[in-house]
């Protein structure tokens, strides 16, 4: 029986990590706000094939050490656009606690919720404000994340997204996967893969240590810049 249950595991894990090299493949061709990160998928995913076949398993390092584990109550934040999908609050993803996330000198909360969830605080990131979100864990069965968020600098400013992630031998890494646009009104993110959760596969664990990083860009306004709100993790359900 056990033995069922370890090949019923790795079964599911090849089904994910094959959609993660999915969503990463057809970024470029779906969707200009996402980047193509297909060639660096398939070569971590080539690295897990190796060690699992060594019989090894991914090193842990420094975010790993720093990681809030554990989910909360799942809801359907975004129901009201069309996506049922439960999700869980990134940690101290409601911004109204913000001790955890490290920001620079162009970053900070502010008075200012989005007008679709509880709260009264945001986070705000003028030209060249960067914040990075406590680090996570998340397993294979939590492949995007979603979040609210409006523009108030020049309509072509970018908001920046790079997964914080540690690869087999447990260093820290970075990845840039979005360059999301927005305009002045809150609204919803589009939903954002993750990819790097396909590194929860090499984990004896099951789960693998993550951060989010948002970088303001071409925001052309002392004065303005972008908030966000409610950052989310999709965790799929193992039904």
């Amino acid at each position: 029986m056990l033995e069922q249950i370890k090949q019923s595991r790795s079964t599911v894990l090849v089904i994910i990590s094959s959609l993660a090299l999915a969503f990463a493949a057809a970024a470029s061709a779906h969707d200009t706000e996402l980047v193509d990160v297909s060639k660096q998928a398939s070569g971590i995913q080539k690295k897990i094939d190796q060690l699992r076949s060594q019989g090894r398993w991914a090193r842990q390092g420094r975010l790993w050490a720093a990681a809030v584990c554990g989910d909360e109550s799942t809801s359907q934040t975004f129901a009201p656009w069309g996506d049922t999908a439960e999700y869980v609050p990134a940690p101290q993803g409601d911004v109204e606690d913000a001790g955890g996330w490290d920001v620079n000198d162009h970053a900070g909360v502010v008075d200012g919720n989005s007008p679709f969830s509880n709260g009264s605080h945001s986070l705000l990131l003028s030209e060249g404000g960067e914040a990075t979100t406590p680090v996570l864990c998340i397993s294979t069965l939590h492949p995007t994340i979603r979040f609210f968020a409006r523009n108030s600098g020049s309509a072509s400013s970018r908001l920046e997204i790079s997964i914080l992630y540690e690869d087999v031998d447990g260093h820290t890494k970075a990845l840039k996967i979005a360059r999301l646009r927005n305009g002045e009104e809150w609204a919803p993110s589009i939903v954002v893969p993750i990819y790097m959760n396909m590194l929860a596969a090499a984990s004896e664990n099951g789960v693998t240590a993550v951060a989010l990083r948002f970088r303001a860009k071409d925001v052309k306004s002392k004065s303005a810049g972008w908030q966000i709100d409610d950052v989310s993790v999709d965790p799929w359900k193992d039904t």
